[in-house]
């Protein structure tokens, strides 16, 4: 269920497309100020969070700053941004299906930082998840939370189960049910990679080219299904 800080190099796969645009939602600019943290070496995130418009980009704001501060080495602080960031989420008043897709992200990352609590947080993180689906059943991140937990739990513990059903479930999935042009749309390359992964694991190499090739065609610039490419194509 561990999950590696090595997922870190998700969010360079977005530098490209970030760096070619002009940041509109509040998503674009703090994941292009998570970039421009790493090319700057400086972290660029903590100045933005109190300019977010809302609860869910202040925690989502918080918690990228936190990956910036575990590239630095600095887990002490990345831990004390965790907890920020489940705070203001903890406290807002509109618990919505995102909000709580969102906690059970934040959750099952902060795995890395604290593996002592690994049980723990991952029963919360699914937690969090199933109940963002009992409010909006079409919730892309919510599947993709409860396929990755899957994904990383070992067989011993029961791991491995439901992974591809969840992961497919994402992809079936719109990738925002909001008509809010600032909603939240983030996640839909990484389900190909999990994807992708879980059919390498399984041995099934043809599911795992096809769905290679539908995430390439899709985020042609995401450097971990590059990497992928590179492997499986």
């Amino acid at each position: 269920m561990k999950k590696s800080i090595k997922s870190i190099t998700l969010m360079l796969s977005l530098f490209a497309v970030i760096f070619s645009a002009q940041a509109q939602t509040p998503q674009e600019t703090i994941d292009k100020a998570l970039m421009t943290s790493f090319y700057k070496q400086s972290n660029q995130v903590e100045g933005i969070i109190k300019e977010q418009p809302n609860d869910y980009w202040k925690a989502y704001a918080y918690f990228k700053s936190s990956i910036y501060s575990v590239k630095l080495g600095d887990e002490d602080k990345a831990r004390k941004e965790v907890e920020q960031a489940l705070s203001i989420i903890k406290e807002a008043e509109n618990q919505d299906s995102e909000l709580l897709a969102l906690e059970g992200n934040i959750l099952g990352y902060s795995i890395s930082l604290n593996p002592a609590k690994t049980q723990s947080l991952a029963s919360k993180s699914t937690g969090k998840y199933k109940k963002s689906l009992k409010l909006n059943k079409q919730n892309m991140r919510a599947y993709l939370g409860l396929g990755e937990n899957d994904f990383h739990t070992p067989e011993k513990y029961g791991g491995g189960k439901v992974a591809e059903k969840y992961l497919l479930k994402a992809l079936e999935a719109p990738i925002t049910t909001s008509e809010d042009v600032n909603a939240p749309n983030w996640g839909r390359e990484r389900v190909y990679m999990l994807l992708v992964k879980l059919y390498e694991r399984q041995g099934k190499s043809e599911k795992a080219v096809k769905y290679c090739k539908e995430g390439i065609a899709a985020f042609p610039n995401d450097y971990e299904l590059k990497q992928l490419a590179d492997k499986v194509l």
